[in-house]
């Protein structure tokens, strides 16, 4: 592998849950390459629930933002769109959402600050199965 992703299929309970950390590539078309082909790289490897819901659960640094408006401030915008879209796609092929902005919807704080360039993102997410959303306290 590239070493940039890992899986694991585990059973708690009667219930299977996949848990996956994800360090995205830093150069925005590797990036956008690696989100592109992930979802395909997890479902070969997901282990299916037996009620055929896949309880996922991904988090990581993904080197990008998810809404542009909400997770940035600073810098150019539009360097970022192409990505963002890319990882809205991947979390929407999986049925996963941004459990954190979920839970806060319009709460801004950063994972990333350059204070040099003055830019701040939020570039790290948990991005869990909409099944699992009502386990999820805070």
């Amino acid at each position: 592998g590239d070493g940039r992703k890992i899986l694991v299929n585990c059973l708690i309970g009667d219930s299977y849950l996949t848990l996956v950390n994800i360090y995205a590539p830093n150069k925005v078309t590797d990036r956008n390459a690696f989100l592109d082909n992930l979802p395909k790289w997890i479902n070969d490897n997901v282990q299916p629930d037996n009620d055929n819901d896949n309880n996922i659960i991904t988090g990581g640094d993904f080197n990008t933002v998810f809404y542009s408006d909400k997770d940035k401030k600073g810098g150019k915008m539009e360097d970022v769109e192409k990505s963002s879209q890319s990882l809205r796609k991947f979390s929407k092929s999986l049925g996963l959402c941004d459990i954190w902005r979920e839970k806060n919807k319009d709460l801004r704080q950063f994972t990333y600050r350059d204070n040099f360039h003055k830019v701040s993102c939020r570039l790290d997410y948990w991005l869990v199965s909409k099944c699992l959303f009502h386990k999820v306290r805070r």
